[in-house]
């Protein structure tokens, strides 16, 4: 299942903290992957790394999706 990172905090960041319990920052916005949500916080993979994060600051529905035309007429 994929979520999004959806935080209010005022610097739109939440962190990814891994299994040695180095954190690893996310951004408002980025896709996470749940890889084991039995227990709390969920086991994730977001930007290439793996950790765990806050489920408050998740949201199943993306927050921005652009679309443009690059060789319109």
């Amino acid at each position: 299942m994929t979520l999004y990172v959806n935080t209010c905090n005022q610097k739109f960041t939440t962190p990814l903290v891994d299994g040695a319990g180095k954190k690893r920052w996310l951004l408002w916005g980025d896709p996470v992957e749940v890889l084991d949500d039995s227990e709390t916080p969920p086991l994730v993979r977001a930007r290439g790394w793996t950790g765990r994060v806050n489920p408050a600051h998740l949201s199943p529905q993306g927050l921005l999706e652009l679309y443009g035309c690059w060789n319109c007429t």
